[in-house]
């Protein structure tokens, strides 16, 4: 799987890093977002998440809904 599109990394303060990209497979157009998670060690391990455009667009309304003050 590669990341097409633009992928965006953020670094958390407790050391992990998040990356958000677009989920595709060669030649085949998914509509997939993939989110990535590292341990915030330096194992190396990383899970991830491969969501749908509308489950991706409810993520990030709920994110957006917590960092809104209140």
């Amino acid at each position: 799987m590669s990341g097409g599109g633009r992928r965006k990394t953020l670094a958390t303060r407790c050391g992990r890093r998040i990356t958000v990209s677009r989920a595709e497979l060669p030649e085949v157009p998914t509509g997939w977002v993939a989110v990535r998670i590292s341990s915030g060690r330096d194992d190396g391990h990383v899970e991830w998440v491969s969501l749908s455009r509308a489950e991706a667009a409810a993520l990030g309304e709920a994110l957006l809904e917590q960092a809104r003050p209140l």
